[in-house]
């Protein structure tokens, strides 16, 4: 049986990817992030992933490694001058608002996202699907994906995804470890 990935924006399908950061803010700054995320180096050949798991109908994969925070730090230190200055918050977010606690609702306001230290949980989104269809997705994922695994990314990239997840706009490119 075949399950619809809704995971798609401008009719194209998201490809796998792993979400160091969710925040929100205008296109210049997305410019100005990106000459100041230019100049980090840094190395993700050290993560292992886990089996598939699902929730409200997005399938992924969830990733482990140090190196995760230590990038997502990284860019938070980077970023939290520009984005603390003109944060969009994501619908989501906005959703969630009266359910966050203060520190959440502070770290969404600095950075556009409350998802980062305890509440980042990195993971490969490989699909969404119905959500009553979740669970039988997410057995043909698990057959079809060896897990525990280990991995290395090779590059990272800052995507423009919109205010509501409508475009899939590459803004820079990061090539790791070289």
């Amino acid at each position: 049986m075949k399950y619809k990935n809704s995971n798609s924006i401008d009719g194209r399908v998201f490809p796998p990817h792993l979400t160091l950061l969710t925040g929100g803010t205008d296109k210049e700054s997305l410019y100005a992030i990106a000459q100041l995320l230019a100049a980090q180096d840094w190395n993700m050949d050290d993560c292992s992933a886990s089996p598939a798991d699902t929730s409200e109908g997005f399938l992924s994969i969830p990733v482990r490694s140090n190196q995760l925070r230590v990038v997502q730090e990284d860019i938070l230190k980077n970023i939290e001058p520009i984005i603390s200055k003109k944060p969009f918050l994501h619908p989501r977010v906005l959703e969630k608002w009266d359910h966050l606690s203060s520190v959440q609702k502070e770290r969404a306001i600095r950075y556009g996202t409350y998802k980062i230290a305890e509440d980042f949980h990195p993971h490969i989104s490989i699909a969404k699907v119905e959500p009553a269809h979740q669970y039988a997705a997410l057995a043909m994922a698990r057959e079809s994906i060896q897990a525990p695994m280990h991995m290395a990314f090779d590059i990272i990239q800052l995507v423009d995804v919109g205010h509501k997840n409508e475009k899939w706009e590459i803004i820079a490119e990061y090539p790791l470890g070289e």
